[in-house]
């Protein structure tokens, strides 16, 4: 009976691991055609909105590697 329990709670964390990263992945596709890339700049010369979009892009891309 708890055993059966365990298990049923593992699916389902397994589930909602998997959800979370098939949202991340749809989100990083979604960013690499709306958002700009700043890759070919230095990261010291761009403005704090600039950082911002790149730490957003990174930390999506993280997400959705993991």
């Amino acid at each position: 009976m708890i055993r059966e329990l365990v298990d049923q709670q593992q699916a389902l964390s397994e589930k909602k691991r998997l959800m979370k990263k098939m949202l991340f992945k749809i989100l990083n596709k979604i960013n690499k055609l709306v958002l700009p890339r700043y890759s070919h700049k230095d990261p010291s010369k761009l403005s704090k909105l600039q950082q911002a979009v790149v730490a957003y892009r990174y930390y999506t891309l993280i997400r959705a590697l993991d």
